[in-house]
């Protein structure tokens, strides 16, 4: 499991059940890294004050559901350089350019 990037579609707040303590604030059309609980297959971003808001998980047949709140804009590709975000073609080829010259030489 990989790190992903995701976009908030729309601001909101997470509250705990009895809708007394704010959990979490997530803004409109920013770009959060979701981290990956590996064992339990959901993945969470850090809001502006470093509380966890879910995002999405894993589901049975092991794809990612994203909850309807956000979209997904990128994943990782970790390598000895670091971590390499994959958001559109172009930055894909220019990710591959890197790792090709980092493994052969």
């Amino acid at each position: 499991m990989n790190k992903i990037k995701v976009q908030a579609m729309e601001s909101f707040k997470v509250y705990d059940s009895a809708k007394t303590n704010l959990l979490g604030e997530i803004f409109e059309n920013k770009v959060y890294e979701a981290k990956p609980n590996k064992e339990s297959g959901e993945y969470f971003v850090n809001d502006h004050q470093d509380r966890g808001v879910f995002v999405g998980e894993i589901d049975h047949n092991g794809d990612l559901k994203l909850d309807e709140d956000f979209k997904r804009v990128g994943c990782s590709i970790c390598g000895d350089e670091g971590t390499f975000y994959l958001t559109d073609i172009a930055t894909i080829q220019q990710n591959i350019m890197v790792l090709e010259r980092v493994y052969h030489s």
